[in-house]
C-alpha cells in the first residue's frame, strides 16, 4: 500500500509540474502573439502607406509615359487632361493651361514635365 501512495505522490507531483511547466509556456506565447500582432498590424499601416504612394506616383509616370510615348493622338491629348484633372494638383493643372495657350518655341511644356517629375518624386518620398 505504501508503494502505490508514493507512486501516487510522485505521479501528482509530476502532473503538477507538468500543468506548472505548460502555463507558463501558454503565458510566453500569447506574450509572443501579442507582440506579433502589434509589428503586423504596424506593418500593414506602413505596406499602405507605401502603395498609397506608388499608386499616386503611378499615374504621373503613366501622364510621363503617354507623353513621351510620341503618338500625341487628340484622344491622347484628352485623356492627359483628364487625368491631370482627376489628380487635383493646381500645379500641373496650371501648366496644362498654360500649355494649351502658348505659342511654339514657348518652354511651358518642359515646365509641365519638370513640374509632373517633381510631383512623382515628391509622392514617393
Amino acid at each position: 500500500m505504501k508503494i502505490w501512495a508514493i507512486v501516487a505522490t510522485v505521479l501528482l507531483v509530476a502532473a503538477i509540474g507538468l500543468g506548472g511547466w505548460l502555463y507558463m509556456q501558454n503565458k510566453n506565447l500569447k506574450s509572443e502573439k501579442s507582440k506579433v500582432e502589434t509589428e503586423l498590424a504596424a506593418s500593414k499601416a506602413s505596406y499602405d502607406q507605401a502603395r498609397a504612394k506608388m499608386t499616386s506616383a503611378s499615374k504621373k509616370i503613366g501622364l510621363l509615359t503617354t507623353i513621351f510615348a510620341g503618338t500625341n493622338t487628340q484622344e491622347d491629348s484628352l485623356a492627359v487632361y483628364d487625368t491631370i484633372r482627376s489628380l487635383n494638383d493646381e500645379t500641373l493643372t496650371a501648366d496644362w493651361k498654360a500649355m494649351t495657350n502658348s505659342k511654339p518655341g514657348d518652354n511651358t511644356g518642359n515646365t509641365m514635365i519638370t513640374d509632373l517629375i517633381a510631383s512623382a518624386v515628391n509622392d514617393l518620398k
